[in-house]
């Protein structure tokens, strides 16, 4: 028996070779555009598996001489020598190598009051982004609460999949009717809000002109978007103007169509690493100019800025049409979570199946919707706590210039609410980031310990793609409409007198 096996085995492989090669002939002769096909796919997976290396490195075989003098610069400035010794892993900038950074934990909020560890009394807030303060209000506690109730917690999905409720198309249909837009969307989360965006219209082959003073959102999504970027310097309209003269000229020499792709203008309304506003006005201008459309990120302008809140645009009293593309934070002045991009019906319809947050994303709870719309209806009620942010802002920057001579430095504007303290030049000398940064953590805690709550920014170690070097690290002070004058006035006192003691 089992000297027949063999037998078996070869006689079962002929029947089987039999039977497919009349498949094979009958099918040919029926259909032989579908062999032929079937034939080719198995021949190209066996030379896939077998033959085809998947290692080859790349060898750029150019001709030096054929690269333009741009090309040539550009190549030079991207190239890294090989250490010879490898070095050690480089600590983000604004990390402190003898570890005296001190994380500061937030066991209580009361109003203004932060309950932290480590400290018996309480410090007053000046390091939060709720503006106006709706964070504290106890209607938006009692709402959220009611919304907890009817709803739940969770979304259970992306907007397009059983994640979509009435309060999150009432939000977007709030925000359009604030904006005087034709209609809304929300995203849920107000970072993914302004990277969505920018991915959602920029492709390979555009092009974005990004001011290098811009937040993280804005880089990854010029970085995800894979287009041309240029990057100008911040709020620098000159250097703009002559980007976009660069561009026009290098149209000219290629003989490029420009209207064959896409070009935008990518700004903050508000920058939160300088807390300066944009020119506005002139860029619009130069957009208008060069035909260029503009995504405007107002995540920090909105609520703040304008009479009424309504940002930037107000600020400068532009048309809220001249940005095409008008994304908003629901997370500062709203007391929310997520974000919403504002603009006409096509802006807001391709987002819908164009925008990554949008689709992938779980939306955002419920209950904090509902707080979202109760927050801004407050805001159209009661403009006047913009008035009194305003107004304190006024106080900080008047105190702060009227204690005289300090190693601290504010450029910050008289309208940001977020005040950024940077070293002055001569304190700095040849200090690294890293010695920097340790000596404005050294600050915070004796402005901690004297009743204050303030932050260090810090700035990623990683290299942002096609972003100007790191900015400096600074002390940011956060200004909101229920600071009192004593609290604003004290804090700016304080942080004088022991940035003078320290003898920086």
């Amino acid at each position: 028996m089992g000297a027949g096996l063999p037998a078996q085995a070869l006689e079962l492989a002929r029947s089987t070779w039999d039977a497919y090669r009349g498949w094979w002939w009958n099918t040919f002769t029926d259909e032989p555009q579908h062999v032929i096909i079937e034939t080719f796919l198995i021949l190209f997976i066996i030379w896939l598996t077998f033959f085809q290396s998947t290692t080859k490195p790349y060898k750029d075989t150019r001709d030096v001489s054929s690269l333009t003098k741009k090309e040539i610069d550009e190549l030079v400035a991207d190239w890294q020598p090989e250490p010879l010794v490898k070095a050690p892993p480089a600590p983000a900038v604004g990390a402190d190598d003898s570890g005296d950074r001190e994380e500061f934990v937030v066991e209580k909020v009361n109003g203004n009051q932060l309950h932290v560890a480590g400290y018996r009394e309480p410090l007053v807030n000046f390091a939060s982004f709720d503006f106006l303060g709706l964070g504290q209000e106890e209607e938006h506690k009692e709402e959220a609460r009611l919304a907890l109730l009817h709803y739940g917690c969770g979304s259970c999905g992306p907007r397009g999949f059983y994640g979509t409720f009435d309060v999150h198309m009432k939000i977007e249909s709030e925000m359009a009717r604030f904006f005087g837009t034709d209609e809304g969307i929300m995203y849920s989360d107000a970072a993914s809000a302004v990277t969505s965006a920018i991915t959602a219209f920029a492709k390979r082959g555009d092009i974005l002109m990004v001011d290098e003073a811009c937040h993280e959102p804005i880089w990854t999504g010029v970085r995800l978007s894979r287009a041309h970027v240029y990057r100008y310097k911040h709020n620098d309209m000159r250097d703009l103007e002559l980007k976009l003269l660069q561009v026009q000229e290098e149209d000219k020499k290629l003989r490029r169509d420009a209207t064959g792709h896409r070009r935008f203008i990518v700004t903050e309304g508000l920058f939160k690493n300088c807390g300066d506003v944009c020119d506005l006005p002139a860029i619009v201008r130069l957009k208008e100019r060069f035909k260029y459309r503009l995504i405007l990120d107002d995540t920090f302008g909105f609520g703040v800025l304008g009479d009424t809140g309504r940002g930037t645009c107000e600020h400068h009293k532009v048309p809220v049409a001249s940005a095409e593309v008008l994304l908003a934070s629901l997370a500062h002045s709203l007391c929310s979570v997520g974000g919403v991009c504002v603009g006409s019906t096509e802006v807001v319809d391709h987002q819908r199946l164009s925008g990554a947050g949008y689709v992938f994303s779980a939306s955002a709870p419920p209950f904090v919707s509902s707080v979202a719309i109760k927050a801004l209806h407050l805001l159209e009620a009661k403009p006047e706590r913009i008035v009194r942010l305003r107004e304190n802002i006024q106080k900080a920057q008047n105190a702060f210039a009227g204690l005289g001579a300090c190693p601290l430095v504010n450029k910050s504007s008289a309208d940001s609410p977020i005040q950024h303290f940077s070293l002055a030049p001569e304190a700095v000398g040849q200090r690294s980031h890293q010695e920097v940064a340790a000596l404005l953590n050294r600050l915070q805690r004796e402005v901690a310990g004297k009743g204050f709550a303030t932050a260090v920014a810090l700035y990623s170690g990683l290299k942002i793609y096609n972003a100007a070097p790191l900015p400096a690290p600074t002390l940011r002070i956060t200004l909101n409409s229920r600071h009192t004058e004593t609290e604003v006035t004290n804090c700016m006192r304080t942080l004088h007198r022991a940035a003078r003691a320290m003898r920086l």
